[in-house]
């Protein structure tokens, strides 16, 4: 066994084994199973039914291992190519090929494998899978992500491992409607994951970051650190108070950190401090007709409103402490509308208590407090002036 290696042992209830020379072999595992415990951790992965054929047609020649297994109730198809066995035993490198295939996630590599301790390994990666909410609590991270969030993910690019350091470059990356390329450099050290996000290039603009993950306490703890630049986005889904999507270009930083066994209690922990800058886009907002005419009454109608508001700037800071986000300085510049903004989001419940003040031109202004759940809010309007000689039936203006 390679020195620091954890144990892995399997168990088979029947195996045959056709060796006619000692320079060549076959075996074959029936019922089988395979743990594997990670001395660190104390945790514990195994494969049932496990169900594999290995093939070494000579001791220099390559070796190959098809088969099939149930992990976590889900059966999963593996083969594993290697093309000179006696080098990695010795510690020198060997070209390689790993295939992992299941309902949650398929994984494919192909390059070199270095037997040296720590091992090491180069080659391409591509791993993909229909959701990645079911693909965590598949492998056992037990954290709670909304319906709409963590669906199909994609990574294609080089890879480099050398011992518990990965690293992508050239890669593809797409989650649900995000896509981006770059360089990701992932490491791991006593229960500590780092994830650093070189120069990623997404929208047409570019990110960079770090996310740390430290599982060594209680509860795990996440801090992550973000910053984008020139960020092109497409009717970006908000569903806040009645504002629908978001479009434009756009500036974002921010520096997170919280814990929790399960994503509610992550985000209920959240604190730091957050920005954002757009420009040169658009607010959809279904709910933006009746909340306004709510506001001014006989003095809009239907038309008179947008559906979507166009705006030059939208910029605002917040503060984040025990998962609430505090905002006092949203501004909105715009041809037809602008408007400012100030309140609290509790990020957990959902929840929103807010004061906006629109100013439509040629028609008023408005004071509307927001509150209540952040999908379906309360209105309620606290003062409103009407523009001097506009023309309303039965109102009269001093």
């Amino acid at each position: 066994m390679r020195r620091g290696c954890d144990p892995i042992t399997i168990r088979a209830r029947s195996s045959t084994v056709s060796a006619p020379s000692f320079t060549a072999f076959d075996v074959t595992i029936v019922e089988g199973e395979a743990s594997y415990v990670d001395d660190r951790t104390g945790r514990k992965a195994s494969l049932g039914d496990l169900a594999m054929t290995l093939s070494l047609p000579s001791l220099d020649g390559p070796l190959s291992a098809r088969g099939s297994a149930t992990y976590n109730g889900q059966p999963v198809k593996l083969a594993v190519g290697i093309a000179s066995p006696v080098e990695l035993r010795d510690g020198r490198a060997s070209a390689a090929t790993v295939d992992i295939a299941s309902l949650n996630g398929n994984l494919d590599f192909r390059g070199t494998i270095d037997g040296a301790d720590p091992l090491e390994a180069t080659g391409t990666v591509n791993f993909k899978t229909p959701s990645l909410r079911d693909f965590l609590a598949w492998v056992g991270i037990g954290f709670t992500p909304q319906d709409s969030e963590f669906g199909p993910l994609s990574i294609d690019g080089k890879i480099e491992l050398a011992g518990p350091k990965l690293t992508l470059t050239e890669a593809a990356i797409a989650l649900d409607q995000f896509a981006a390329k770059g360089t990701l450099v992932l490491g791991e050290a006593n229960g500590r994951l780092e994830l650093d996000l070189d120069d990623m290039a997404l929208y047409g603009g570019k990110g960079t970051g770090k996310i740390v993950v430290d599982s060594t306490g209680t509860a795990p703890t996440v801090a992550a650190n973000l910053k984008l630049t020139g960020i092109t986005v497409h009717e970006l889904k908000l569903n806040i108070a009645g504002f629908d999507t978001l479009s434009g270009t756009c500036d974002f930083s921010s520096d997170l950190s919280g814990h929790g066994k399960s994503m509610h209690e992550l985000v209920a922990s959240l604190a730091g401090t957050g920005r954002i800058a757009f420009a040169d886009g658009a607010i959809g907002s279904a709910g933006l007709s009746p909340l306004m005419k709510n506001a001014l009454g006989p003095a809009i109608g239907d038309r008179a409103i947008p559906r979507e508001i166009a705006y030059r700037t939208l910029s605002a800071t917040a503060t984040i402490a025990a998962g609430v986000l505090h905002n006092s300085d949203l501004q909105l510049s715009g041809p037809q509308l602008s408007a400012t903004g100030a309140g609290t989001l509790d990020l957990g419940p959902r929840r929103i208590d807010y004061l906006w003040q629109p100013d439509i031109s040629g028609l008023g202004s408005a004071r509307i407090a927001i509150t209540g759940a952040w999908d379906n809010p309360e209105y309620k309007v606290e003062s409103m002036s009407i523009t001097k000689g506009l023309s309303v039936p039965g109102l009269k203006l001093r």
